[in-house]
């Protein structure tokens, strides 16, 4: 009976063992390649200098991010600055002074993970809102390497997360590990390097050739550290777009009382 007691802790130490997986953190960096040209010829019907120049830092400023990883499960967030002057810094505007929205990353954190295929990104009160993973149909069918950070880096291509764009990866085997930077994942082996190429001349995309995500420093982590972020709740994709629908609907009836009363 001993021995057999004897075998079963020495399985279940393999197992826990075996659970244990390597943890990376990875500072990535993310640039924009902006045509100065076309960026002021967009903008030459805007007499808002203000508006203009806070436009330009915005697009030229390298946005700092980390990403947390091991084989099972990851989390990217934005680097905290300890500028004041960082609020409300993608408060980007047209030339006619109305806020865009365009790749607006203030205050991200994602989580994914690819056992159960979900993806959980933040919301209002410490809420998270759940959405299945995006697939991306990479094609790996590239003999070209080169290194990243001292790892072997190999080529992968795929149609772009958003219209009209088209990106490059550049993936480890050396830690193979389906993670990447932000949306970006599926490869045999961590992504160090992603660039998307925008193919459209369409609103700010007329001046913005390409956008980069870009490891600077990947760290083995001694500590392996939950994951997984604090919330209070977690809601669907469908409940959190009809609550957005049904607080517009709420300002649009807000409105029209207003309009009735005048």
């Amino acid at each position: 009976m001993k021995e057999v007691i004897t075998l079963f802790l020495l399985l279940i130490s393999g197992y826990s063992f075996s659970q244990e997986q390597d943890l990376y953190q990875v500072k990535f960096v993310r640039y924009f390649d902006v045509d100065l040209d076309k960026f002021y010829e967009y903008n030459s019907n805007s007499s808002n200098r203000e508006v203009i120049d806070k436009n330009l830092e915005i697009l030229t400023r390298i946005a700092e991010f980390t990403l947390i990883c091991n084989d099972k499960e990851s989390i990217y967030n934005e680097d905290e600055k300890l500028n004041n002057s960082q609020i409300n810094k993608n408060e980007f505007k047209d030339p006619n002074g109305n806020q865009v929205v365009f790749y607006d990353y203030s205050g991200l954190i994602l989580y994914r993970n690819l056992e159960k295929k979900i993806s959980l990104f933040p919301s209002q009160s410490k809420t998270m809102i759940q959405d299945s993973l995006q697939q991306i149909g990479w094609n790996t069918n590239y003999s070209e390497e080169k290194e990243i950070l001292g790892f072997k880096v190999k080529k992968a291509t795929a149609k772009g997360l958003e219209p009209d764009t088209e990106m490059t990866a550049w993936y480890t085997t050396e830690i193979p590990y389906s993670q990447g930077p932000y949306l970006y994942w599926g490869l045999p082996g961590l992504i160090l390097k992603i660039d998307i190429q925008i193919n459209t001349n369409q609103g700010m995309a007329y001046y913005i050739n390409s956008y980069h995500f870009e490891a600077k420093s990947i760290e083995k982590l001694t500590k392996n550290n939950d994951l997984l972020p604090k919330f209070k709740k977690i809601i669907s994709r469908d409940e959190y777009n009809k609550s957005i629908e049904e607080f517009e609907k709420k300002q649009k009836d807000y409105s029209n009382q207003e309009v009735d009363k005048d």
